[in-house]
Order: structure tokens, then sequence, then C-alpha cells
């Protein structure tokens, strides 16, 4: 069965035979994904989500979506999320833009913000190696806060849209995708705060020093990206590291960051 205007088909679930043993060729690969079973029928080759008991459709039952189909309303979600704003994203809007079926968006998300949390926690996905292994190349702490920094203002400079809808519309999300950015700015500032590992005043830094920093950098790329035109963020690497490292290493090392102003690709 196709949905309207697309080429991914659904799959029926068969009885489990003898040959479909573990390992087997005929086998399906089964995992759960928050309330989704991820299959690869070995017949058909193609990733195909179904979702299970817990997590139905409004129509019920389990129904069977291909991954292709949930990444097209994805790339359609971040289309209008870019060009519109959240206030005015609709299922009708991301359906009309993917070419689908607003029955297949419900079977894929219960509202627009749960589209909007889905369309964030990719973009994630798609950041994280980045950062990561450019903060993981380095040494000590400073080096790897710049280099994990400068990764990130990269990836915002080369991805603008996805930028704009982590940066700006995040905020105006619902109470989900709200606490879905409060948490990961958590994480950032987790990270930020080991420099006051072998301060010899640490214990004098205010706990909230890392939530500090962390929210005012991202409160100044915000106001850039927010510009026309909004420049070139990795520009922002000097000042912002200035910024992060002057509370746990003192003015001398902020000195060093201002000045020594590199740029990630």
């Amino acid at each position: 069965i196709k949905d309207a205007g697309s080429v991914a088909c659904y799959a029926r679930e068969r009885p489990r035979t003898q040959t479909d043993r573990p390992g087997s060729a005929s086998a399906a690969h089964r995992r759960t994904e928050g309330g989704w079973v991820l299959m690869m029928p070995a017949a058909v080759g193609e990733r195909v989500l179904k979702r299970g008991a817990g997590a139905m459709g409004p129509m019920g039952g389990g129904v069977f979506v291909s991954e292709f189909q949930r990444t097209r309303m994805l790339d359609a979600a971040l289309v209008v999320l870019a060009e519109d704003g959240y206030a005015r994203v609709t299922a009708r809007r991301v359906v009309a833009r993917a070419g689908m079926s607003s029955k297949t968006f419900y079977d894929l998300f219960e509202g627009p913000e749960d589209c909007f949390l889905a369309v964030l926690d990719r973009a994630v996905d798609e950041i994280t190696p980045v950062v990561l292994g450019a903060y993981e190349g380095q040494g000590e702490w400073v080096a790897r806060v710049r280099a994990g920094l400068g990764a990130l203002l990269g990836f915002f400079d080369r991805e603008p849209v996805l930028c704009q809808v982590m940066v700006v519309e995040a905020l105006r999300g619902g109470p989900r995708v709200l606490a879905r950015r409060v948490e990961l700015l958590r994480v950032l500032g987790d990270v930020v705060d080991l420099g006051r590992v072998g301060m010899r005043a640490a214990g004098e830094l205010p706990p909230l020093t890392a939530e500090g920093v962390v929210g005012a950098a991202f409160g100044v790329i915000h106001t850039r990206v927010s510009q026309e035109p909004s420049g070139s963020l990795s520009a922002l690497l000097g000042p912002l590291m200035a910024t992060i490292v002057l509370p746990y290493k003192g003015r001398a090392a902020a000195a060093r960051e201002q000045r020594g102003t590199r740029t990630f690709s």
C-alpha cells in the first residue's frame, strides 16, 4: 500500500515460522525505540518502523511507517519551522510541504510539538558527533572547550536552517521542547564547569557560574542569528571563549582567548 506521493511501501507483519530463527536470513531484526519497533525485513531490505501497542496512531492498532516517510516528514517540518516559525507550524502545513497525508503525520507524531521535538532531536544527533569529536581530540580543558565551541559555531555557519531552528525557534516551542532545550544546556554547563577542576579557589565560584556562562554564550548567538545579515558565527569564537574562560582561569587566560580567535570547519 503506498502513501500519497510516496514511493515507500508499508510492510505487513506475518506469523513467525521455523525459518525465522535468530540470525537467519529471513528473520526481522527488531529493537525498541521509544514506543516504536525498528524492523528490517530481509526480503525487502528497507527499514520500517512499526508503531507498537503503547504508541498507537489515532486509528488504533499497529501502524507501519517506513523510515523514508519519517525522514521526509521531518525534512518538511524543518523547512516550515525555518520559514514560518513554530507558531505557524501545523500538521496541514507540514504534510503539504512533504506531499504526504495527515494520517501519516499522526501515525508518526502526536501533534506539531511532538514533530518539532523529533526535528530537534535529529538535529542534536547530527551535531553531537561533530562537536564531541572536536572536543575529545584535545587535551586540557581550555583547548577542549575551544575546539568544541569552534566546531559548534562552524556547524551553525554551514547549516543556517538547523541553526535557526535550534537557537531561535526552540525558544518558541511548547513545554516539552523548552524542557529539552534546558536539558541540552545543562549538559553543556556540566562540560564548562569542569573548568573548576584543579582551581585553588574553586569553592569560591558560585554554583550557577557554568549555567550563567552557557546562557550568556547562547544569548549572544541568538542575537547574532536574529540579525539580518547575521554574519559568521565562527568570528565569535575568541570573544565567547574569553567569556567562558574568565571565571575559571582568570583575566590573563581570557585575554589570550580574545586575541587568539580561530575558526573551525
